[in-house]
């Protein structure tokens, strides 16, 4: 299995975390979490994944 990651920054204040795993190139499991600055500290928002199993959407209210 192979395991990709890498975080965009959409601006200063937003950035984008994504991580996926795959298995002779098909995706097995992911995650794409929005993760916003407040008081200097990153703090996950939004985040889309296959944590139990299937996919579903978690929203967090920092």
């Amino acid at each position: 299995m192979r395991t990709i990651n890498f975080c965009n920054a959409l601006d200063e204040k937003n950035v984008l975390r994504v991580r996926f795993d795959t298995d002779r190139g098909r995706i097995v499991s992911f995650m794409v979490q929005l993760e916003c600055l407040f008081d200097a500290e990153w703090t996950p928002v939004v985040r889309y994944d296959t944590a139990h199993g299937f996919a579903h959407c978690d929203r967090m209210h920092p």
